[in-house]
């Protein structure tokens, strides 16, 4: 390793070095441009195949900042580093950077596994994170370049920067179409959205093209695709809305079936009835296409009526709840209603012993 200064012209780049971003250099070249120069030396090695020439190993930024300053020449140290030295030096600068953004590390990432052939277990032992770490990484490098390019990292509740195409929501994205990837980060970007809001959106839009699949009447599933799949992700597209739609195109009853609404009924007066167990009974029946059920919950007030003795009549013998009633309520009881036993039907009705 030998300390010289070397002009800036013979310098360049390291195709390793994942960083795009550099900042504001200008404070640091006015710095050097002020008399103070290059404190700190960068280091570089011989560029394979140039005779004369030297590749950029560390301090990028500040042989860009010198260039900026009109300063000719930089102190450099020069080493003699094999690819694989020069892309361990570049991950362990630039994993030390606070500001490192998710997609150069990505880029970082995918140079290490595509040229040297390390999986994802190799880079994460070798730099402390986590194999799903290096993978998620890598895998935003899939989206448009456009997003890409503004995944940033939000430091704090990401609630405070609605609009920055932070890590989760550029990962959320992944799945999606590209056409689909950019109008979403779009709406990001432009009017703000949770981590949630995407996944929220993300889920919701799947729903609603299951939705309009599954219509077979060709025109409508057609229309409906022209009117609602170009803004599937507008708050205002709902899955329920669009299921309503559809159905009254189709002339199909709108609203719960009846017998959910029946057994919504039910569930309520059972319900009702559950504080009462011991003073009450519920009774259902039917009388044509008609049905009936019926919550009776009394209160003793004074003297207790003593407790009642259970007969089970034959079905022939009353013709209706009515005539059962009158019996119970003759002999001092209540009728309950029908019940089956070993496949026959009984009136249950309840008297004084």
């Amino acid at each position: 390793m030998s300390l010289v200064e070397l002009s800036l012209e013979i310098l360049h780049p390291s195709p390793y070095n994942p960083r795009t971003d550099y900042g504001d250099i200008d404070e640091l070249a006015s710095t050097m441009a002020n008399g103070i120069g290059v404190i700190q030396p960068i280091t570089v090695r011989p560029l394979p195949g140039v005779e004369g020439e030297y590749e950029i190993v560390v301090g990028e930024r500040r042989f860009r900042a010198a260039d900026k300053a009109g300063l000719k020449t930089i102190p450099v140290s020069i080493r003699q580093l094999s690819d694989d030295e020069v892309m361990r030096m570049q991950v362990i600068e630039n994993l030390q950077r606070q500001d490192l953004s998710p997609s150069e590390e990505g880029r970082l990432f995918k140079d290490m596994r595509d040229q040297f052939g390390l999986s994802g277990v190799d880079i994460a032992r070798m730099i402390g994170k986590s194999p799903q770490y290096v993978t998620t990484r890598i895998q935003i490098l899939d989206l448009p370049e456009e997003i890409v390019t503004r995944v940033t990292i939000v430091y704090g509740s990401e609630d405070s920067s609605p609009k920055a195409m932070t890590f989760a929501k550029a990962r959320a994205l992944i799945p999606l179409e590209p056409e689909k990837q950019v109008i979403l980060a779009k709406k990001i970007t432009e009017k703000g959205m949770r981590r949630r809001d995407v996944t929220s959106a993300i889920k919701k839009a799947d729903e609603v093209e299951i939705i309009i699949a599954k219509v077979r009447r060709e025109s409508l599933r057609k229309k409906l695709e022209a009117k609602y799949l170009h803004r599937i992700f507008d708050a205002d597209v709902k899955p329920k809305e669009i299921a309503i739609e559809i159905k009254r195109e189709l002339g199909l009853p709108v609203g719960p079936k009846p017998m959910e609404i029946w057994l919504g009924i039910k569930n309520r007066v059972h319900e009702m009835r559950r504080p009462h167990m011991e003073n009450s009974f519920v009774r259902e029946w039917e009388q044509g296409d008609r049905r009936f059920v019926q919550a009776t919950i009394w209160m003793d007030f004074g003297e207790k009526i003593p407790a009642l003795k259970r007969v089970d009549s034959p079905l022939s013998e009353f013709i209706d709840f009515e005539e059962a009633d009158k019996f119970a309520q003759d002999a001092g009881g209540y009728c309950t209603g029908i019940v089956v036993i070993k496949g026959k039907k009984f009136w249950c009705i309840y008297v004084k012993p």
